[in-house]
């Protein structure tokens, strides 16, 4: 997107229109790509409950009992098996 707002600034070559249609395009593709493979994720998990039991254990570890609390930059990088999992699904 940078490089296409860069552009349109420096040199006019795209309308707002065609910046428009480019930033749907990224967000819809975006959602959708990310919602299939949380969906696929889930699906997953429930037919594999010894993993999803180690997912379990390893977010009881890094939230304990504070499940309300906004997800941080710090809890995404102990939650390495959950991020092993994401990462196979996505395959």
């Amino acid at each position: 997107m940078d490089i296409i707002l860069r552009m349109h600034i420096e040199e006019g070559m795209f309308t707002e229109d065609e910046i428009r249609e480019e930033v749907n395009t990224f967000m819809i593709g975006g959602f959708d790509t990310t919602a299939t493979t949380a969906a696929f994720a889930v699906h997953l998990l429930g037919n594999h409950p010894e993993v999803q039991a180690k997912v379990h254990e390893e977010l009881d570890i890094v939230f304990g009992s504070d499940r309300e609390r906004p997800v941080t930059d710090e809890d995404m990088k102990q939650l390495t098996y959950l991020e092993c999992v994401i990462k196979v699904t996505k395959n």
